[in-house]
């Protein structure tokens, strides 16, 4: 019996190696073609390194975390009561760079542990987290979806992005919201009215033109990116998101957010180019949370409040 009881514990962990094993297969597979078909593009490439892009791309990612840090405050403050802004961003910044990890739950973890250290119940910030999760899922497909508005002409255009606005208004309203919630399976809550939906919305899309922006300033480190080329940056990280949104429950996502926006750059930049890009990207990324998280660990705990 203690065998069976064993092997039923081990399955799922074997299982979730093997998924991620195979991804990184997969997706190293994938961009490594996307290299391979124009490896001598890569080679001959001029690439440059142009520091005040690095700069630009570190303030744009500081504008960013503190604008997200705001808005989850805002969303776990309507849920558990009034804390100090800088508990969020305390919070919001180290559980962020744990988010880096193949899996969702180490980041959930870390985030209820953080909050129920100040009397959070993790309940709380679950739904919370799953309220981030839809307002983040809706704003990136809809901002990604008013860049094409380009291809609708006059008129047309004007109805696309009434017909948008009606979709969003329809998607956060609290019923529904309550609706993909339990889809989700997190407890419906409420306490939230649709003004702060609204307002939550258009703060997480105002986010979604500041990530698009930031990739722009890092692509440009390394070489010349056309400011035109600015709506597809967009496009790639709200892409991204919503792909990898979509892959939540799959065992793993991992490398979905790099084949999404090295497809979308190779629009416009030889394949090669854009996955290194993207890599450089990430690891940048990476950099800038650890360096947030960092700063984060040094404010004490008894400071923030």
């Amino acid at each position: 019996m203690g065998k069976v009881l064993s092997a039923r514990k081990t399955y799922p962990k074997v299982i979730q190696v093997i998924s991620i094993g195979s991804s990184f297969v997969i997706v190293s597979l994938i961009l490594g073609y996307l290299v391979y078909r124009q490896r001598e593009v890569l080679f001959g490439f001029k690439w440059q390194f142009r520091i005040q892009y690095l700069f630009l791309s570190f303030l744009l990612f500081s504008c960013s975390l503190i604008l997200v840090s705001f808005i989850w405050g805002q969303i776990i403050n309507a849920l558990a009561g009034t804390q100090h802004f800088i508990y969020h961003v305390r919070f919001f910044c180290i559980s962020n760079f744990i988010k880096r990890l193949p899996g969702t739950i180490w980041y959930l973890l870390s985030r209820t542990s953080l909050y129920k250290e100040i009397g959070i119940s993790p309940q709380a910030t679950l739904i919370a987290s799953g309220i981030e999760f839809i307002i983040a899922l809706i704003s990136s497909a809809l901002v990604s979806l008013f860049l094409l508005i380009r291809v609708f002409p006059g008129y047309v255009g004007v109805l696309y992005v009434l017909l948008l606005v009606v979709i969003a208004g329809g998607l956060i309203h609290p019923k529904v919201l309550s609706m993909i919630l339990k889809i989700f399976r997190v407890p419906t809550p409420g306490s939230v009215g649709y003004r702060q939906l609204v307002i939550w919305l258009i703060g997480y899309g105002i986010v979604w033109v500041i990530n698009g922006l930031i990739l722009y300033s890092i692509a440009n480190i390394v070489t010349y990116v056309p400011a035109i080329h600015i709506s597809k940056t967009i496009q790639s990280v709200t892409l991204a998101n919503v792909v990898t949104s979509l892959l939540l429950f799959a065992p793993t996502n991992l490398g979905a957010t790099e084949i999404s926006i090295s497809a979308i750059l190779s629009t416009f930049l030889p394949s090669s180019v854009a996955v290194v890009i993207t890599i450089f990207s990430r690891v940048l990324l990476t950099i800038f949370d650890l360096i947030w998280g960092g700063i984060a660990l040094l404010i004490p705990p008894s400071k923030a409040n």
